[in-house]
């Protein structure tokens, strides 16, 4: 099969497609129009005349059992036996029209050498006789020479494919396997010379045409009135070409005109020629076929029908066959008149179609299908169809319209209906790019954007022959409205537009992709998470290009499906709610498919927001000169943006990855508790807010009484706390006491062995914190910052006394109380004291406070005693015995 030829070398201009269409032939009587000899030749084998030529033998051609027998052929033609010189022509009694194109088909067995292989057979058209025949040996039956090879002249009026078994030297025949097509020009003697050789193909290491086996060859002949082909650009454009075994010889044909032959009007006589010469074989013509093109059918047409009228060409479409032809359908709409309609399919050149379809700008890009078998077996070519109605022509006017639906089924060859035929392309394995030709592909991703154009020549007898002055374009109008796909298999169909004509299929038919319109969502635009009104309900629309009812322009197409996917999301209604529950963007996208399967696509995104959420954990330990690392994260759309609020310590940074996530890394220089926040923002909602408190620790000093630091381990030993002292413990703690003259004391999660004193600075004790002696809070100076014991395990006494800092000995809440095993006094406070919730082993003690004092919850072993307070409130309290103020707490 030949590929299409390449866009680049189209011919641009255009002459008149002075075609034969609708020829009668007469033929022998009882014999078919046409040669048929298939499967084998054992039926009309009178119908071909058959000569000989050989001095030292009797006889010629013969009909015989073939040499190897073959399981379904059970008599050939043989040409030559296995004898020497021989000189042997076959014809069909009648001459076949071969001016409007044609494809034979033949399977050959050559072999059963005597002595050596010699000299081959060849397939003529000739318009010389039945008796027409060449020389033997090197002129195969056909042909004379003036290189040495022979002297006898060839059969004139004749072109010849030759399949050459032997080589006669360089000037004849090279190689002793070739396919060459032999013309010695015009009505002209033909000659086996390569001086007369059209094209020649060494098939030596490719085809070896004596082994014995049974080969396959199609022979092609595809007309055109143009003559801008060639290197020259003015040689016709008509072409033969060959195909044997499955393999082009001479892809894009070559080019020759058969009407120089002297054709007696378009016909021709048809069949083979032979020679032996020193060498021999056995030459046998196994089966035979011969299928002229450019012939008419007519069928009826007919008012009210339910089926279309079906004309079958080249036996007729079957879906997925490669071997089937096509069709041509018409069926009457609402119009009531009941015609002869004659359908005249005219295979032409991909090229030759392309230039015709785009003499006309509207269909500057479009290219003609390529039919599997559109010029014949073995032979895709494009196809025209003219459509008439004997005698006036076409089949309505414009007073009396012909309203009918037009078709055509078909197989088309991938290789050949690719843009470009450079690209390797085999039916059903889709390599990218491609055009179509796969199962349910469309224009989305193989663009066939299907035409069915309407033509309109001159002459309305043959309207595709097209105006021979150039001026006004053949084809005018594009008629689909529907067209199947699947597989390699198309069928499409169009209005008649109230008339007939002349037409062909196109793809890549520009102006006919269906539209969509969305309204909803709005490119560009954001909604709120879960926001659901009617500005979140999808709005669009599809329309496919349609000239209009009772337009003769076309094309007719409706919108097939019309359907939207929202990613992330799912499918999408018209008027149904789009996403807006999955923050972030998203792809809505509407696809439309028409009759002609068509298809367009429109993609709108649209983003949905969602507040800033941050998460992680609330507080962190890093160790002073060791690395710490510490993620927070942020979920939100648009991704929040993270930042830190607070002092942190030397060597500790915070960053945000721009990512939804941020990093507090780095190693500490110093030692501390650090109350910082976290925060994430993004514009939609308000911030949010994580507090976080980071604490760094340092080592727990090997010997000495200062304590400035955050600890967690055990310290060996009393300490001292002074003045721009801090002294923290988050775990471990002291195994002497602690004294705090000024600064700063915490402890928590830490046991002190000894005693526990402070008369200065600032402290918090617990929770948990086990003091194994005393604890004795004297003469605090004033302080902002209250002072607390909490959760604390006291083996001794407390006392607080003096104070001018607020005190708070345990809580209701946020401060559990204390479980002291001595005494518990409070006594001559200047500032706000609390007692509550603890429990004491011994006496509770509240004696001359200045500042209020309360007595809360307490569980007391000894006597609660209150005298002397400024201002006391309390109750809930338990004790062996309650005296003074604390008589009713």
């Amino acid at each position: 099969m030949s590929a299409a030829i390449a866009r680049s070398s189209r011919i641009a201009t255009l002459a008149v497609l002075g075609m034969s269409i609708g020829v009668t032939l007469a033929s022998a009587q009882g014999c078919p129009s046409t040669p048929g000899y298939s499967p084998d030749f054992s039926m009309n084998q009178s119908c071909l005349t058959l000569n000989g030529i050989n001095s030292g033998y009797s006889g010629s051609p013969s009909f015989a059992p073939p040499a190897t027998p073959e399981s379904s052929v059970s008599s050939v033609l043989r040409l030559t036996v296995n004898q020497g010189g021989w000189a042997t022509s076959a014809w069909y009694q009648a001459p076949q029209p071969v001016a409007g194109g044609f494809t034979t088909t033949f399977s050959f067995q050559l072999g059963s050498t005597s002595t050596y292989d010699a000299d081959g057979f060849a397939f003529v058209i000739q318009n010389s006789s039945l008796s027409a025949l060449g020389a033997g040996g090197c002129g195969i039956g056909f042909g004379g020479s003036s290189s040495g090879c022979g002297s006898s002249t060839g059969i004139s009026n004749s072109v010849a494919i030759e399949f050459n078994t032997y080589p006669n030297g360089a000037g004849v025949d090279p190689s002793s396997d070739d396919v060459t097509i032999q013309n010695c020009g015009g009505i002209s003697a033909n000659s086996v010379d390569l001086t007369c050789s059209l094209k020649y193909n060494d098939l030596t290491g490719k085809i070896n045409l004596v082994d014995g086996n049974v080969h396959v060859a199609a022979i092609t002949y595809t007309p055109s009135t143009l003559s801008t082909c060639g290197v020259t650009g003015t040689q016709t454009c008509s072409t033969l070409d060959v195909v044997l075994d499955g393999v082009d010889l001479f892809p894009g044909g070559v080019f020759f005109d058969i009407t120089t032959i002297g054709l007696s009007g378009s016909s021709a006589y048809v069949g083979f020629t032979a020679g032996t010469g020193g060498g021999n074989d056995d030459q046998d013509i196994l089966s035979w076929t011969f299928t002229p093109q450019g012939q008419s059918q007519t069928g009826t047409v007919a008012p009210g029908q339910t089926t279309p009228t079906v004309f079958n060409i080249n036996g007729g479409f079957v879906e997925g066959s490669p071997t089937s032809g096509y069709t041509f359908t018409a069926q009457e709409t609402d119009t009531s008149q009941q015609l002869q309609m004659v359908v005249s399919a005219i295979p032409v050149s991909q090229q030759a179609c392309n230039a015709l379809v785009e003499a006309n700008q509207k269909f500057k890009t479009a290219e003609c299908f390529v039919y599997q078998n559109g010029g014949g077996p073995g032979k895709d070519t494009a196809v025209l169809f003219e459509v008439t109605c004997p005698p006036a022509g076409s089949c309505g006017s414009s007073g009396n319209p012909f309203d009918a639906e037009l078709g055509t089924n078909f197989n088309f060859f991938c290789t050949a209906d690719v843009p470009s035929e450079n690209v390797p392309l085999q039916c059903g394995v889709p390599p990218l790019p491609f055009s179509f030709g796969f199962p349910n592909l469309t224009s989305a991703s193989g663009l066939p954007s299907v035409g069915f154009l309407k033509g309109e020549g001159p002459d309305a007898v043959h309207p595709c022959t097209p105006d021979p002055n150039g001026a006004t374009p053949l084809f005018q109008s594009n008629q689909i409205d529907t067209f199947a796909l699947g597989d390699t298999s198309g069928g499409a169909k169009g209005g008649s537009g109230g008339t007939t004509s002349c037409w062909v299929m196109t793809y890549l038919t520009q102006n006919e992709l269906p539209t969509i319109s969305v309204t909803q969502p709005v490119s560009g635009a954001t909604y709120t998470q879960g926001e659901a009104d009617a500005t979140t309900l999808a709005k669009y629309s599809c329309s496919a290009v349609n000239a209009g009812a009772g337009s003769s322009i076309g094309p007719y197409l409706s919108v097939a499906s019309c359907s939207a996917n929202d990613t992330p999301g799912t499918s999408v209604s018209n008027g149904a709610q789009f996403d807006t529950t999955t923050p972030g963007p998203h792809s809505f996208t509407v696809q439309v498919q028409d009759s002609a399967t068509n298809t367009n696509s429109q993609t709108v995104t649209y983003s949905v927001s969602s507040p800033p959420v941050i998460s992680g954990p609330s507080s962190a330990t890093f160790v002073v000169g060791s690395p710490g690392t510490v993620t927070i994260t942020a979920a939100g759309y648009p991704v929040p943006t993270l930042t830190e609020a607070g002092v942190l310590p030397a060597g500790v940074t915070f960053v945000d990855n721009k990512n939804g996530t941020g990093t507090l890394s780095g190693s500490p220089s110093v030692s501390g508790i650090f109350p910082i926040s976290f925060s994430a923002q993004n514009g939609a909602g308000a911030p949010s807010t994580l507090p976080f408190t980071l604490t760094v620790l340092a080592s727990v000093p090997a010997s000495g009484t200062k304590c400035n630091g955050v600890y967690n381990g055990t310290f060996k030993g009393s300490l001292v706390v002074t003045s721009g002292q801090t002294c923290i413990f988050v775990g471990g703690g002291v195994a002497g006491s602690v004294t705090e003259l000024g600064g700063k004391l915490a402890l928590s999660n830490a046991s002190v062995s000894g005693n526990v004193t402070v008369s200065g600075g600032t402290f918090s004790i617990g929770p948990p914190v086990t003091i194994k002696g005393n604890l004795a809070i004297l003469a605090l100076p004033k302080s902002a910052v209250p002072a607390q014991v909490c959760g604390a395990v006291i083996g001794g006494g407390l006392q607080v006394v003096a104070s001018a800092t607020p005190v708070l000995i345990g809580a209701s809440s946020g401060c559990p109380g204390n479980n002291v095993s001595g005494d518990l006094l409070v006594s001559a406070n200047l500032a706000s004291t609390s007692i509550d919730n603890n429990t004491v082993g011994g006496s509770v003690t509240d004696l001359a406070n200045l500042g209020p004092t309360q007595v809360l919850s307490n569980h007391v072993k000894g006597i609660l005693s209150c005298t002397a307070n400024a201002a006391i409130s309390g109750g809930g309290n338990t004790a062996t015995k309650k005296t003074g103020q604390c008589s009713g707490f």
